[in-house]
């Protein structure tokens, strides 16, 4: 057997005799173990009675069919990827199979090459889901800073991160403010072939625009004032592991032609510098916002969006996978004591229900603040669901003191406006209240701020891109 397969089993369920053996014997031939069945019945027996780390069925056969059998593992082993053989006839049954859990479907007759492509990228997938777990499952820190969940959407999270992690791909990870997007990176470059190396984290909208150039390419000594010695970039100290651009959307447009030469050269100049320097860094890239709408207003180069986002992991906000909220509440607890020094508590399962029912816009660093809020205004007692029901409201959406007044000005602007409309018609009130409001928002951060809009965007709470849109939109000076 070939180094690194000794403990990897695959069953293979195929009632055509001489398929499964060809196929069970490529399969052996690449280092794996591999048990044959040609019942349907057998072989659900043996994948529920054994431990395999991947399981290759066709979809008809006498007795139970490739869909019982994914459907029965589905529930008992979810872990474990299901690969569907299929004839040309039944290809949309085995796409609608992938959708209701299957890793992925091959066509008869398939190239033997692309089974092992398959299967492999299966049983990293496989792999990844069970070290993800097991790191999920103990005790510390260590579980509070994985990904956390066992939902069905988590579990296409997982496989992806299986699937991506031994390419060079670039991977584009969408999802809401507070979602995870930095562990899903983590995640990929743990798994990757560059694990051993750095990882370093960039956040593209929290770097003031007249360092951006300086923090990501690095500078030497005398390059400018105040450069008192040479300084190695962002890119330079994830050399040989795997650089995480966080809010992508926000680097501005002449930081993104510098970088698009660097995906495309794989070379990399510091400020001052006439040297260019060969960059192995796999780029990892985040963003909120949605990026073809950045890329139609020309606030996004068209051609790096196409180049960061070889592939789009999409994570799921926490409103869509509630039953994942009990096992990410346990381990923001076993968090708290080490990090706050918080004293440990439990949430009741009646609290607990609570929770799961709530729609939580922050996402997971929402769920995890108010969990932390209530382990130390509860002392280390049981949190309950009286307690959070009281709470979680005011946690969410609470307001400012004096905003009673601002409540009541907008309240008689929108009359007002309602009115005229009333009477004339019709109207224009939401669009014409909302605009008045960003206009005064946008004017007050500006004049707080002296003008800087890297300071101003933060005092409002959004991007710079956001705020250079709504400045232009608006026609403010």
């Amino acid at each position: 057997m070939k180094s690194g397969r000794e403990k990897t089993s695959i069953l293979v369920i195929d009632d055509d005799v001489e398929l499964a053996e060809s196929v069970s014997s490529v399969l052996r031939d690449d280092g794996y173990d591999v048990d044959v069945s040609t019942n349907g019945d057998e072989g659900l027996k043996l994948a529920r009675e054994n431990t395999y780390q991947l399981v290759l069925t066709d979809f008809r056969m006498p007795g139970v069919c490739g869909m019982k059998i994914l459907e029965a593992l589905q529930e008992t082993k979810p872990a474990m990827p299901v690969i569907m053989m299929t004839g040309f006839g039944n290809v949309d049954t085995a796409i609608g199979a992938t959708k209701r859990g299957a890793f992925d479907y091959l066509v008869k007759p398939f190239n033997m090459e692309d089974l092992l492509r398959i299967v492999r990228r299966g049983v990293e997938a496989g792999v990844t889901h069970i070290e993800l777990r097991e790191k999920e499952a103990t005790e510390g820190t260590r579980a509070a800073r994985t990904l956390v969940g066992r939902s069905k959407a988590m579990q296409e999270v997982y496989k992806e991160i299986g699937r991506l992690a031994p390419t060079r791909v670039s991977v584009l990870i969408c999802g809401e403010t507070g979602v995870g997007k930095e562990l899903v990176a983590k995640a990929i470059h743990e798994h990757s072939e560059r694990g051993d190396g750095p990882f370093v984290a960039v956040n593209c909208g929290a770097i003031p625009e007249n360092l951006i150039e300086s923090e990501l390419f690095g500078f030497e000594k005398g390059a400018f004032t105040g450069a008192d010695a040479a300084h190695k970039g962002y890119f330079e100290q994830a050399e040989g592991g795997t650089l995480f651009l966080d809010e992508i959307g926000d680097l501005p447009l002449n930081m993104q032609v510098k970088l698009l030469r660097i995906l495309q050269e794989k070379r990399i100049r510091r400020l001052g510098s006439d040297k260019e320097s060969p960059l192995d860094v796999r780029i990892l890239a985040a963003t909120h916002q949605e990026m073809e709408e950045l890329v139609r207003e020309q606030q996004f180069r068209e051609d790096l969006f196409y180049r960061l986002n070889t592939v789009i992991l999409n994570i799921p906000p926490l409103r869509e996978r509630p039953e994942d909220v009990p096992l990410l509440v346990e381990s923001f607890v076993l968090r708290a004591e080490e990090d706050h020094g918080l004293k440990s508590g439990s949430f009741t399962d009646a609290a607990m229900e609570v929770l799961a029912k709530h729609d939580w816009p922050g996402n997971v660093r929402q769920l995890e603040s108010f969990v932390n809020r209530a382990l130390l205004e509860n002392s280390g007692f049981a949190v309950t669901d009286t307690y959070c029901e009281k709470n979680m409201v005011s946690h969410s959406f609470a307001k400012p003191a004096g905003s009673a007044a601002l409540d009541a000005h907008l309240r008689e602007e929108a009359r007002t406006r309602i009115a005229a409309a009333s009477h004339s018609g019709s109207g224009n009130a939401f669009a014409e209240v909302v605009q008045q409001a960003e206009l005064i928002l946008i004017e007050e951060a500006l004049k707080a701020s002296a003008g800087n809009r890297t300071k101003a965007a933060d005092l409002l709470g959004i991007s710079r891109v956001t705020l250079r849109q709504k400045i232009s939109r608006l026609g403010i000076e």
